[in-house]
């Protein structure tokens, strides 16, 4: 099932943690051994590899991704030692429908109405959609989700004392988010354990890629981001997992005096402890919020003007309508009602029953699709947007040439540009055609006046366009194959696993946009040139 990441336009149960013993049922001062490894190895990691600004060499950035998946498991493996293992004898898929059935009781109890749609099981997205349940005019109500149903920032900062203190918490919404659902998840009596359970175990991101799979987005940009996403999450995982650590060590101090009882760590009263905090589970915490996430109007909270700050929130049932281009209705499918506190799809047009009940996700680039929703679409992507990053060799940053980048706005400690190329006219801003010109420049004269009549002279428009034109051909040859078209639209299974057929086919759909973009771009560039001749 995919969803969206949108705002929602305006027209309690409390997420409260109880503590857990960490270590019930395991020799004490074998726990604490087990601290003291998990840091130092928690804190190698930390310290060699992840506090340093990452490097903008792929391949050096692919090699610094190993290190960081083989000691992500090992800590992974520490920590199964100590962790209550779930048994059952169910299937993911057979686990599902027992959820759903509990979630859609669930769904009842708290004042979700949905009498005009129902949650379905998709075969093209392999897992659930909304589908109609009966005949439907444009206009009508299909669902509604009132606020004390929607799982939100507002009550993430009722629930504990971390999301005031942690600095990461406090100032990253949509982590504070992730980290009370890993909370939520492990408390079994847990209001929203029903919610929890019907949600996806395995997502099609890039943070949940074999090694191979993510080497096959090569040569899109998305491979560099996938990395940096990855790194970015595991950096957030070990900076929680050392506060933790701390937290347990506090908790099995064999004496506490009353001084410690006033320093205690944040996550002391919390279920996070150094066994249950897995990575596995903080990536999958973080894709649930990636996938699902909508801005709804806080409650409690103000913006500069007085009016509420738009936070962001999962919002149950309506995060299982899946994604497509409504022709004309782009934005008026789903809203945040004033008058009934509630989060609502509204029927853009008729529906017989049993038909599909999609929204639109929001204008991206497939690449982002790929990357925070864990989909590409099916449908064509009218705006779609290759990324382009432009490296400056040394020869080129002499300063009056490096003043003139800066004058275009650019930051002027970067020697890497980046810009959005478009898969339809116009296909780029001027700013790239000027960035162009620059770059091309045999001298850097050192007034305004030669400056300008050197840049516009029609030697280097040529030369800028020229410049352009070879860098996309370089980009385009890259792809080293033309994609068969069919084989996007249907996969073998024969081939590969199923999660590896799904991913490799939306890679590939992924790819043959962009090649499109390169092609069309290329053909521009020489167009001009052709003026220029």
């Amino acid at each position: 099932m995919f969803t969206q990441c949108f705002t929602i336009p305006m027209s309690s149960n409390n997420g409260s943690f109880g503590g857990s013993s960490s270590c019930e049922g395991f020799d004490v001062s074998q726990y604490r051994k087990f601290l003291n490894e998990l840091q130092r190895r928690a804190s190698e990691l930390w310290e060699i590899t992840l506090c340093h600004t990452p490097t903008s060499n792929t391949v050096e950035l692919l090699r610094e991704h190993m290190v960081i998946r083989e000691s992500l498991l090992e800590i992974g493996i520490m920590q199964k030692k100590f962790s209550r293992k779930s048994e059952t004898d169910l299937t993911y898929s057979e686990r599902r429908k027992v959820a759903l059935a509990d979630f859609l009781q669930w769904a009842n109890m708290v004042g979700i109405s949905h009498c005009f749609v129902e949650i379905a099981y998709d075969e093209d997205v392999d897992g659930f959609g909304l589908i109609s349940s009966d005949y439907v005019t444009v206009g009508s109500d299909l669902l509604r989700v009132p606020r004390k149903a929607i799982f939100s920032l507002d009550q993430a900062r009722k629930s504990s004392k971390f999301f005031i203190f942690n600095i990461i918490i406090r100032s990253m919404e949509n982590v504070a988010l992730a980290v009370m659902l890993c909370c939520q998840k492990l408390v079994p009596e847990s209001h929203w354990q029903p919610y929890i359970k019907v949600l996806p175990e395995n997502f099609n991101t890039p943070l949940f890629f074999t090694v191979e799979q993510l080497q096959f987005l090569r040569p899109s940009p998305l491979f560099e981001e996938s990395l940096l996403l990855y790194r970015n999450v595991s950096r957030q995982f070990i900076h929680f997992l050392l506060e933790i650590i701390r937290s347990d060590q506090f908790r099995h101090r064999k004496k506490k005096s009353k001084e410690m009882s006033k320093l205690e760590p944040i996550y002391v009263n919390s279920p996070l402890t150094a066994a249950n905090f897995t990575f596995n589970l903080y990536r999958w915490s973080v894709a649930c919020i990636s996938t699902r996430i909508n801005m709804i109007p806080s409650e409690v909270l103000r913006d500069d003007i007085g009016q509420p700050r738009l936070i962001p929130g999962l919002i149950p049932f309506l995060d299982m309508a899946n994604h497509s281009y409504i022709e004309g209705a782009f934005h008026e499918s789903v809203h945040f009602s004033v008058e009934f506190d509630c989060a609502e799809i509204i029927a853009v047009r008729d529906y017989k029953p049993l038909e599909p009940v999609n929204i639109f996700y929001g204008w991206r680039s497939n690449r982002d699709f790929l990357l925070h929703n864990g989909f590409v679409p099916s449908e064509k992507n009218i705006r779609d947007i290759y990324k382009l990053k432009i490296g400056l060799p040394k020869s080129k940053r002499e300063v009056a040439r490096m003043h003139l980048f800066y004058a275009l706005g650019f930051l002027a400690e970067s020697t890497i540009f980046a810009f959005e190329i478009n898969i339809s006219k116009p296909y780029f801003h001027d700013l790239l055609f000027r960035f162009a010109q620059i770059y091309v420049l045999d001298e850097v004269f050192s007034t305004a006046e030669q400056v300008e009549e050197a840049l516009n002279s029609s030697d280097n428009i040529r030369k800028a366009w020229n410049f352009l034109h070879d860098r996309f051909a370089l980009l385009l040859r890259a792809y080293d194959r033309v994609i068969d078209p069919v084989k996007v639209t249907h996969p073998e299974p024969s081939e590969f696993s199923r999660y590896n057929a799904i991913r490799k086919s939306m890679i590939e759909r992924l790819k043959l946009s962009e090649i499109e973009i390169l092609q069309k771009v290329k053909d521009f560039c020489n167009e001009q040139l052709l003026g220029t001749a």
